[in-house]
């Protein structure tokens, strides 16, 4: 079942709903010295899934031929696996 409803109409219509934009633009080379200052990838909190698991699904993924995943085709990478 793909996303429907009010939070659909309200993600899809902002302006129709009142909502604020309180984005703020961050350049990339920023959100890199960031990442390079403070995020040590090996640290356990990076381990999302068991380790065979992980294994499995990069697999499949490569056997998929890497495609991008992005909002609109998540759904159907979730059904597939």
């Amino acid at each position: 079942m793909l996303p429907h409803g009010v939070p659909h109409l309200i993600y899809e219509s902002l302006q129709d709903f009142g909502a604020l934009d309180f984005k703020v633009t961050v350049e990339q080379d920023a959100i890199d010295h960031v990442h390079h200052v403070y995020v040590n990838p090996d640290h356990p909190v990076f381990d999302l899934v068991p380790k065979p698991l992980d294994g499995f699904i990069r697999r499949w993924y490569d056997d998929l031929g890497r495609p991008p995943v992005t909002r609109q085709s998540v759904w159907s990478f979730c059904s597939a696996f």
